[in-house]
């Protein structure tokens, strides 16, 4: 501080107030600071401006302290770690509070505990009668409080109320009371709000809150009812986090309790309602713990709807462990149970469901049994059953390969699911045309059922949901070429899988990302994802197969074998693999990647008579399905045939039409590569220009994906032709992000920061963040020198084209 005060004594210095952030710009200052793509980290920034409120000071202690802890890591030249939910409050700032509360009077400290206490809600009367002090006591001792720097005064309906200058500030002070203390004051906190009696319904969570953390061991009905009522509260609005831990509190309780009875009816139902919602998490061991319990407390009730219904709830959650055989076997008995009580709606229920368990298995009665459930819920005409019914019938289509099918019943069962009200049937019907139109390459109606998707799983409140949804992106970002935001992505995917038991899911989000470790030479952690995605798979075992997650695993392996250059072993387990997905009949997924790599592996050995007998099958498939991709690797095919022919130029035609395909699907990694052996193909026909050309293009996309191998080679191509390869810093590889190529063209025209700022709808603090970035990553000091620099490294192009426009 006395330094701070004779630096402003002297002219040099001025103090500049540093505002909070907003939203917005803290999701700028983020991205730019790490290098992330915005999408990437906007769930964490809303988790940071949530806890920070964008105070600039207590941000950079934040991530800091991430940083400091490993939370937050680098690994390569990406940080991961932005799962996060939750973290200390870091110790600089800790010890800041409590030095100001170690300067306050006896009273004014016990206020600020109970405040901290209450932490919401904090009025004056509530103040009053938790401190115990009387009305000038506590007027002086919150005046000390405003004075410190902790409290401010509020109006809270026509009273007087109080909240902390900051969250951090409260759970500083809060972590520092000792347990004893906290669990005497929430006590207290709780009876003076059971004590004012009105509007309970809008209390429950925070009498639920502070009775069972002021619990002193002694199980009081009292307690429970709230826990119960609270959870059941907050599971209506489908606040799943909020309601697992108030119903897992009274259960727990509950079962202490030698007479439920004295806790009413509220409790009634506590294990079913807790079941729902650990299923709603992805929480399915547990779910299906609760069920187990609440289906014997329902047998020995004779209740036999309520069976059926649970049956049909452990046959869901047995489904998405990938318990096939469980899942059959609850359908079974739910089914025998739901149509002796005369539950048509429950019984059309458990048939769609058994028959997509056995369209997972690749069972051929699978679409016999959805159409049983379709007959069912048209008698009934039940528009919440023919829904579930033609999703079903669209998910086979899907893999079986009759696009039009999948749209028609698509369609039906997205009307169907709006009338009746199904948000969950409705993301289903929708994710399902996602997954097909981005297999079919049809990207922009794939996007636009993402979309929906999304908003769907946000409106549903559903953690699962955004992560099946997350899969479509990640995969597509595998097979464009956006490797960065794949990787972010893809990590975080398999974090959360981990986290929601996605055992289903888990081993196709590990193969996606692979294939991009693969891609950019990362081996180890490739085939460490492979072999994972593997044994999660079974597809070492000797069946039945969960088709869903096999033939990805065999996609995943036989990927690893052809990056190892073990190209016979690479099309032994690609035919395995091809040989499961043509038995089940779901060809979709030996056109997509895994009949590719059996062909690359052809390919290298030069074995026309292989790569023509895959082509073949490609083209049959293809033809059927409407597929670009397998007639874009057809005239890969041909290529190779008329090469062979001693027909070079032929060769070369056909070659750069293959890229162009794949690049339409777009199926850049494979078009790019393809376009590398065009390059050679095009200097022994001695079109070097041509030949240059293509590897300048090639080299500039192998420097954007980070592909280290690939553009190793390219490299290696252009000092075979007597060429310098082109800097990787230079006009072919600036390594600038999408916005920071932005303000540097911008930078380029002579534009001001806040001129930029209008640009591009930031601020100009945040373009500011950007440019130190690009000075550091470049080596320059200046914006004269980041123009002269790009002009003079050839990047005279980059000025002039337009840029891509980012997600921020």
């Amino acid at each position: 501080a006395e330094v701070e005060r004779l630096l402003l004594d002297l002219p040099v210095a001025a103090e500049v107030p540093v505002g909070p952030l907003s939203r917005e710009e803290c999701l700028d200052l983020v991205a730019a600071t790490f290098a992330a793509e915005p999408d990437v980290v906007r769930d964490f920034v809303g988790w940071l401006f949530e806890r920070t409120r964008g105070n600039p000071f207590f941000m950079a202690e934040v991530l800091g302290s991430l940083v400091q802890s490993g939370r937050l890591r680098r690994e390569g030249d990406r940080w991961m770690g932005w799962d996060v939910s939750y973290a200390e409050v870091p110790a600089s700032i800790r010890e800041g509070v409590e030095a100001r509360l170690r300067a306050l009077g006896e009273r004014a400290g016990e206020v600020a505990a109970v405040a901290a206490v209450m932490s919401r809600g904090v009025t004056h009367a509530r103040l009053r009668a938790v401190s115990g002090l009387n009305e000038l006591e506590l007027v002086e001792a919150v005046e000390e409080l405003e004075v410190a720097g902790i409290l401010r005064e509020a109006e809270q309906g026509g009273g007087i109320a109080y909240e902390f200058t900051h969250p951090l500030v409260q759970e500083s002070i809060y972590a520092g009371l000792g347990l004893a203390r906290t669990r005497l004051l929430h006590r207290r906190v709780a009876e003076v709000l059971e004590a004012e009696g009105s509007a309970e319904d809008e209390r429950l969570e925070e009498l639920a809150y502070h009775f069972s953390r002021g619990d002193d061991g002694q199980v009081a009905p009292r307690v429970v009812h709230y826990l119960c009522a609270a959870g059941r509260q907050a599971a209506a609005r489908r606040a799943d986090r909020e309601a697992a831990r108030f119903l897992r509190a009274a259960a727990d309780r509950l079962e202490a309790m030698p007479d439920r009875s004295a806790v009413g009816e509220v409790c009634a139902g506590l294990e079913e309602t807790l079941a729902r919602v650990y299923q709603r998490l992805g929480r399915y061991p547990l779910a299906a713990r609760y069920w187990t319990r609440a289906l014997a407390d329902a047998e020995g009730g004779g209740d036999a709807p309520r069976q059926a219904r649970i049956h049909l709830r452990l046959a869901q959650a047995a489904y998405w462990e990938g318990r096939y055989d469980a899942a059959l076997e609850a359908c079974a008995r739910g089914i025998e149970v739901a149509e002796g009580a005369g539950q048509d709606a429950l019984e059309a229920h458990l048939h769609t469901l058994r028959g997509i368990c056995l369209q997972a298995l690749g069972r051929d009665e699978a679409e016999a049994e959805m159409l049983a459930a379709l007959e069912l819920a048209e008698r009934i005409a039940d528009p919440r059953a023919l829904a579930r019914a033609h999703r079903a019938l669209m998910i086979l289509h899907t893999w079986t390969g009759h696009a039009d099918r999948v749209r028609e019943h698509g369609a039906r069962a997205i009307e169907l699911a709006r009338r009746g009200g199904d948000r969950n049937v409705e993301f289903w019907a929708t994710w399902a045309l996602a997954v097909m139109e981005g297999l079919l390459g049809d990207i922009p109606t794939m996007e636009r059922h993402v979309a929906v998707c999304e908003r769907l799983a946000d409106e549903l409140r559903s953690p699962v949901l955004r992560l099946w949804t997350q899969e479509v992106v990640i995969e597509h970002a595998a097979a464009s070429g956006d490797w960065d935001r794949g990787i972010a992505l893809g990590e975080r995917a398999v974090a959360d899988a981990r986290d929601h038991g996605q055992t289903a899911l888990l081993p196709r989000l590990l193969v996606w990302v692979a294939l991009i470790y693969l891609g950019r030479g990362d081996t180890e952690r490739g085939e460490a994802y492979v072999d994972e995605a593997w044994e999660l798979s079974g597809a070492a075992g000797e069946g039945p197969y969960d088709i869903h997650r096999v033939v990805p695993a065999h996609i995943g392996r036989a990927a690893l074998l052809v990056h190892q250059r073990r190209f016979r072993e690479a099309i032994d387990v690609g035919e395995r693999g091809l040989a499961i997905a043509e038995h089940s009949g779901y060809v979709i997924w030996a056109l997509h990647r895994l009949l590719p790599h059996i062909a690359e592996a052809y390919f290298w050995l030069n074995d026309v008579d292989g790569a023509r007998a895959i082509g073949e099958r490609m083209r049959r498939y293809s033809e059927g399905l409407g597929h670009r991709l397998g007639n874009a690797w057809t005239l890969g095919f041909q290529a190779l045939e008329v090469w062979h022919r001693g027909d070079p130029k032929g060769g070369a035609v056909l070659l750069r039409q293959a890229a162009e395909a794949l690049e339409a699907v777009p199926m850049i990694p494979d078009a790019v590569r393809l376009r590398r052996q065009l390059a050679g193909r095009l200097a022994d026909i001695g079109d070097r220009e041509g030949a240059l050309a293509e590897l300048r293009h090639v080299h500039r996309i192998f420097v954007r994906m980070g592909a280290e191998g690939e553009l190793k080679k390219t490299r290696d191509q252009f000092r075979e032709l007597g060429a310098r390869p082109p800097s990787l810093g230079g006009s072919e590889g600036l390594p600038l992000t999408d916005r920071e190529l932005e303000i540097a063209r911008l930078v380029a025209a002579h534009k001001s920061n806040k001129a930029i700022a209008r640009e591009l709808g930031i601020s100009p603090r945040t373009v500011g963040t950007h440019l130190s970035n690009i000075f550091q990553k470049l080596d320059l000091h200046s914006r004269d020198e980041l123009a002269d620099y790009l002009r003079e490294s050839g990047a005279q192009a980059l000025l002039d084209l337009p840029i891509p426009p980012t997600a921020d």
